[in-house]
């Protein structure tokens, strides 16, 4: 089921342990309205494994990437108001569904997965947490670390896609996809999905 109103909400890229930027930026932004969640794509905690000092100003969720996110560091994110959703999966947020896919494709690692690379089994999780398989199914957001493979303009723009995950683009139905680049690019929209495939917004 699609939601019929999306709510006010701010992306991040890559927040590589700078929390305190990212509240700042909250901060002020909250100045001009009011937002519902925030969402994370990419590392999110960096080469020093930095956590918060202060509570987040609006409720914020995140994905990891090369980084991976102990049970310890999970909960010391939560007592600061920001979530780690997991490996992969489906969130109501803000009246959203929100997907995840956490980590990055690694050929070599693959089907099994690693502490910060997806397996086959995290790949079936998104598919059937998000619906791919049922009449109706599908999610408001997608967030992962990297594009799909075989969307043309993602691999020329954002380099290559991920094979697992560009299959799995070919079945789940999505509105929005959100990726972690180091330059920030919104790209034509492309079909997502079976049965009369639907069109995401891709944005990094």
């Amino acid at each position: 089921r699609w939601s019929r109103s999306m709510p006010r909400i701010l992306v991040s890229g890559a927040v590589q342990g700078k929390f305190d930027a990212l509240f700042e930026r909250c901060d002020k932004l909250r100045r001009k309205g009011e937002f519902e969640a925030v969402l994370c794509v990419g590392e999110v905690l960096g080469a020093e494994a930095s956590v918060p000092t202060r509570a987040a100003p609006i409720a914020t969720y995140c994905i990891s990437g090369r980084d991976a996110v102990s049970e310890r560091v999970a909960r010391d994110l939560a007592a600061r108001n920001v979530t780690y959703l997991g490996r992969a999966g489906v969130r109501e947020i803000a009246g959203l569904r929100v997907a995840y896919l956490s980590g990055v494709h690694d050929d070599e690692a693959f089907p099994t997965g690693t502490a910060r690379s997806y397996g086959r089994d995290d790949v079936e999780a998104l598919l059937v947490d998000g619906g791919a398989y049922v009449a109706g199914g599908g999610v408001d957001i997608l967030l992962t670390c990297e594009p799909g493979l075989g969307y043309d303009e993602a691999s020329e723009r954002l380099g290559p896609g991920s094979p697992p995950l560009g299959d799995a683009l070919a079945e789940l139905p999505v509105q929005y996809h959100f990726v972690a680049a180091r330059h920030a690019a919104s790209l034509d929209p492309y079909k997502v999905g079976r049965g009369g495939p639907r069109i995401a917004r891709l944005h990094a």
